[in-house]
C-alpha cells in the first residue's frame, strides 16, 4: 500500500532527533554547562545582561519584582526561652537596619544585601558574601570569581571555583577589578569561610558556577526593546510631518517669518555681477499649525502608516510574555487588563508556588549561615548569653518570606478564623503568611495596647473587642488558646 503523498513515513525512534533540514540541530557533543558557557561568553552573556536591566524598564521591572517576592524575609528565634529569643531578635534589628554594621562600605542594609546577592544570582548567575573578622559583610560580585585556566582538564577548578576529586568547592579565587578593565592580584578564600548563592536553571548536577535566571529570556527581552525603539523612531519621523495645509487663502494659518533668500547672478566668466532676491517662508513645525507657498505644479503628501498595528502590538506583549517566563512571572502582571480578578489571584498563586523554591534557596544559601555566623559571634562578644543546654550550632531560627495581603479582605479573614476553628491551620502560620511577622510578639505588642486602653478608660469599636475575643477565647478556639502558654498569660480586654 502506497503511502498517500506528502506523508511521511517513520520507522520506531524519535522525531526530535530526525534531521529534516526545517531547523537547527544542536551539536550531539554533551559537555557540561561549565564548558558551555566558557569564560569569555560568561563575561559577555553578563555583560549583555546588564545592559538589558539598565535600558529595558520592562526587564528592570521584572527582575524588581521577583526580588520583591523573593528576597524579603523576616527573622524568628524559637528556642522557647523568651529572654533569649528576644535578645537574638532585637540584636538582629539592631545589626539589619544601619549599614555601619553590617555593610563592610556602609550602604546598604542587610536587607539590601540579601536583595542584592539574589538579584546579582538572578541576573549574572551567582553572588558571594564573605564574613568579616569586624562582623561586617564584603559582597563580590561574579565577574571578580575567575581564573587564569577558565576549566582546569584534571577537573580541579572550574571559573575561579577549586574543587576536590568529588567536585565539591574547596576554595574561591578572587581578583581585584580594575578601573579601566582588567583584573589583578588574586586571592584564594577557603570554601567554609564564603557564602555562595546562584542558580543552576538547566538542573545540570555536576554544573559548578550558576547561570542567571533571566538568561533563557535575554534574546526576547532585546528583541522587545529594539521593537520599542523602532517604533518610536517611526512614530517620531511621523510626527515631525504631521499635518502640511496647501490653502488659497491669503493669511496662513499660523505664525510664520518671511525671509529673502539671495541668489547671485553670474557673468559668461562665473563672476557674480547682480543678486536676485527670492521671499521664502521659514516654518517651525513645533508651534501648531502652520501653511507652506508652494509653486505652481507642487504638492505635499502626508506621510503616514498604520504602524504599530493590533497585530504587531500583540506579538510584542507575547515576546514579553516569552521574556517574562524565565522569570515565571505572569504575563498578567505586566498588563492587569489581560484578564479579570479571578485569573489575577489564580496566577498569583500560581506564582507564589514558584517562588518557593527560590525563596528555600536563599535562606539555605545566604540567610541561615549568615545567622549562625552572627550569632556565634554575639555569643563570643558577650552580646547574647546562650541558654542552659543550648547549642549553638543548633539553635532553632527561622527566616520567612514576606506575607501576601487579603485581596478581600471581609472574606479572606472569616475564612482565616474558620480554618483556625476547625483545624486547618493554626495563628501563628496563617499571620506569618498574611504579614510575614513574628505572631508572639506582636500578639504581645497587642495586648500592651489593650492594657493602655483599659489603665486609661479609652473605649474603642466593640467589633474591634469582639475580634480580640475570638482571638484569645479559649472556648471559641475548641479549648486551645497559644496565648495562654506564654509566661505572661493571655491576652486580656
Amino acid at each position: 500500500m502506497n503511502a498517500p503523498a506528502g506523508s511521511r513515513v517513520s520507522s520506531f525512534g524519535y522525531d526530535a532527533v530526525e534531521d529534516t533540514k526545517k531547523r537547527r540541530m544542536a551539536s550531539p557533543t554533551i559537555k557540561s554547562e561549565d564548558a558551555e558557557l566558557n569564560q569569555s561568553k560568561r563575561d559577555q552573556l553578563n555583560a549583555q545582561a546588564n545592559d538589558a536591566l539598565r535600558n529595558f524598564a520592562i526587564c528592570r521591572w521584572a527582575v524588581g519584582k521577583h526580588l520583591d517576592f523573593v528576597s524579603r524575609h523576616s527573622f524568628i528565634c524559637d528556642t522557647g526561652d523568651n529572654r533569649f529569643d528576644t535578645d537574638v531578635q532585637d540584636l538582629m534589628d539592631w545589626y539589619s537596619n544601619d549599614p555601619k554594621n553590617c555593610d563592610v562600605m556602609a550602604r546598604h542594609t542587610l536587607d539590601r544585601i540579601v536583595r542584592m546577592t539574589e538579584g546579582r544570582a538572578v541576573v549574572e548567575g551567582d553572588h558571594l558574601l564573605l564574613p568579616l573578622k569586624s562582623s561586617h559583610i564584603q559582597q563580590v560580585e561574579t565577574d571578580r570569581l575567575r581564573s587564569e585556566l577558565g576549566m582546569a582538564l584534571d577537573g580541579s577548578e572550574a571559573h575561579g571555583v577549586k574543587l576536590n576529586k568529588q567536585g565539591a568547592a574547596t576554595a574561591y579565587r578572587i581578583w581585584k577589578r580594575e578601573v579601566y578593565g582588567g583584573y589583578s592580584n588574586p586571592q584564594d578564600y577557603p570554601a567554609n569561610q564564603v557564602i555562595y548563592h546562584g542558580y543552576w536553571p538547566t538542573e545540570r548536577s555536576d554544573q559548578v558556577r550558576g547561570i542567571g535566571l533571566i538568561t533563557a529570556g535575554l534574546n526576547d527581552f532585546c528583541d522587545a526593546y529594539e521593537w520599542v525603539d523602532l517604533t518610536k523612531a517611526a512614530a517620531k519621523l511621523r510626527a515631525a510631518f504631521g499635518m502640511i495645509v496647501t490653502s488659497k487663502a491669503v493669511d496662513g494659518l499660523g505664525d510664520h517669518t518671511e525671509i529673502e533668500e539671495a541668489t547671485p547672478i553670474l557673468d559668461q566668466f562665473g563672476n557674480p555681477v547682480a543678486c536676485e532676491t527670492t521671499q521664502k517662508y521659514e516654518v517651525e513645525f513645533g508651534k501648531g499649525p502652520f501653511k507652506l507657498e508652494l509653486d505652481p505644479g507642487e504638492d505635499v503628501k502626508f506621510l503616514t502608516d498604520d504602524s504599530p498595528s493590533v497585530q504587531t502590538f500583540d506579538f510584542f506583549k507575547s515576546t514579553i510574555g516569552f521574556a517574562l517566563k524565565s522569570l515565571d512571572i505572569p504575563l498578567c502582571f505586566y498588563d492587569e487588563g489581560l484578564t479579570n480578578f479571578f485569573g489575577q489571584r489564580a496566577a498569583l498563586i500560581l506564582y507564589l508556588e514558584s517562588c518557593k523554591t527560590k525563596r528555600r534557596n536563599l535562606v539555605t544559601n545566604v540567610l541561615a549561615p549568615l545567622t549562625r555566623w552572627l550569632i556565634a559571634r554575639w555569643i563570643a562578644e558577650g552580646r547574647l548569653r546562650l541558654p542552659a543546654g543550648a547549642n549553638v550550632s543548633k539553635i532553632p531560627f527561622s527566616w520567612h518570606p514576606a506575607g501576601c495581603p487579603y485581596w478581600n479582605p471581609s472574606q479572606e479573614i472569616n475564612a482565616d478564623i474558620q480554618a483556625i476553628g476547625a483545624g486547618l491551620g493554626d495563628w501563628e502560620t496563617i499571620y506569618l503568611e498574611r504579614t510575614g511577622r513574628d505572631w508572639y510578639r506582636d500578639m504581645m505588642r497587642l495586648k500592651r495596647q489593650q492594657q493602655f486602653l483599659k489603665e486609661n478608660d479609652i473605649s474603642i469599636d466593640p467589633k474591634l473587642i469582639q475580634m480580640v475575643q475570638i482571638m484569645t477565647d479559649p472556648a471559641q478556639m475548641g479549648g486551645t488558646n497559644p496565648l495562654s502558654q506564654l509566661p505572661m498569660g493571655g491576652l486580656t480586654v
